[in-house]
């Protein structure tokens, strides 16, 4: 632990654990749990294990990924667990996973979805937020508790080439009042107001990613002759916070298509209207997966014509791996065993 540790937390320290009745109001038109549901209860709940690093509100800076691995119905229970195993000098690195507890009276424990997200701890600076040091640091004190780190580390590293490029991002600025140059496929217009917002007058990242998935299957059912579905997000890279008052500028547009699923970019903009210019907020990725009206996967035809980008074909594979890495175990995210044995005993909630 270095000089600069003021609070120094395990591992376990900081896992936190939320429950969630899937109700009929959190479903899409399959009857299943809405991706952008799932979504803010993963980012709600990264937010709460941030938060206890830095005691107090940190803001999403980052998803690395969020794979949403399986299909959850009306009356399950969901239980998100949330844990930090890395803080830097004013970031968090956090770890997620979901699983269900099976329709009322059911029996067993099954992982749903996993995730990675990094926080940043910030405070105002003449009106202005800014990056602060939390001074808290985290260590890992047995060999479950080391796996979660290296894990964490590994998708820091990976993230690093990313991010040489947000410097660029947030020089970006657009219109408010004309129609951009890029080729996107669909636009949304929203006022961010105080009910999207927690700390700071500024947009909670839960809402605004609730917004950027339901914008973002707009664009994929451009693609697909059937219903769409959520199933992984990332990377995604938040640049500016939203503040209550301004107006944001969203568009979408694919930019992968497979077999049976659909990559589509969505980048986000505010500003005030009356100024006219709109800075680079958010950038991410959003995979959609086709079905048909009984939920099994329906092939998709590709524009005629439309050929990938390199970068396209690159995120694909890097997808495929990380699942797959994710579902046979080598990529450790899921909390400390006793604490999913506490939640089994009814211990935990």
């Amino acid at each position: 632990m270095g000089d600069n540790c003021s609070r120094i937390f395990n591992v376990s320290d900081t896992v936190v654990n939320t429950l969630h009745i899937v109700m009929q109001s959190h479903a899409n038109p399959l009857g299943i749990l809405h991706g952008g549901n799932m979504i803010r209860w993963l980012v709600d709940a990264g937010t709460l294990a941030a938060s206890k690093v830095v005691v107090g509100y940190p803001l999403l800076a980052g998803i690395d990924f969020i794979y949403l691995g399986k299909p959850v119905g009306v009356g399950e229970t969901i239980a998100v667990f949330a844990w930090s195993p890395y803080a830097g000098r004013s970031s968090v690195e956090v770890g997620l996973a979901a699983y269900s507890l099976g329709r009322p009276g059911g029996q067993g424990l099954e992982r749903v979805s996993a995730a990675h997200m990094t926080f940043v701890n910030v405070k105002p600076h003449e009106g202005v937020l800014r990056p602060h040091p939390h001074g808290s640091c985290i260590e890992a004190v047995d060999r479950e508790e080391e796996r979660l780190l290296e894990a964490s580390m590994k998708m820091r590293e990976a993230r690093v080439e990313r991010l040489r490029g947000r410097e660029l991002l947030r020089q970006t600025v657009y219109s408010l009042r004309e129609s951009g140059t890029e080729p996107f496929e669909v636009e949304s217009y929203r006022i961010v107001n105080p009910i999207d917002s927690v700390a700071y007058d500024v947009m909670h990242a839960g809402a605004m990613l609730y917004i950027v998935d339901e914008l973002g299957a707009v664009a994929a059912l451009r693609s697909s002759a059937g219903i769409v579905v959520t199933g992984f997000v990332g990377p995604a890279d938040f640049v500016a916070p939203m503040r209550v008052g301004e107006v944001l500028r969203m568009w979408a547009r694919t930019s992968y298509v497979g077999r049976s699923s659909v990559e589509v970019l969505i980048r986000s903009a505010s500003g005030f209207m009356g100024g006219g210019e709109a800075r680079l907020t958010s950038e991410a990725y959003l995979t959609y997966i086709s079905l048909d009206s009984s939920g099994r996967p329906l092939e998709i035809n590709a524009p005629r014509g439309w050929e990938p980008e390199e970068q396209a074909l690159r995120r694909a594979e890097w997808r495929r791996r990380l699942i797959r890495s994710i579902d046979s175990g080598e990529t450790a995210l899921e909390p400390p065993r006793r604490f999913l044995e506490m939640l089994m005993r009814g211990r935990v909630g």
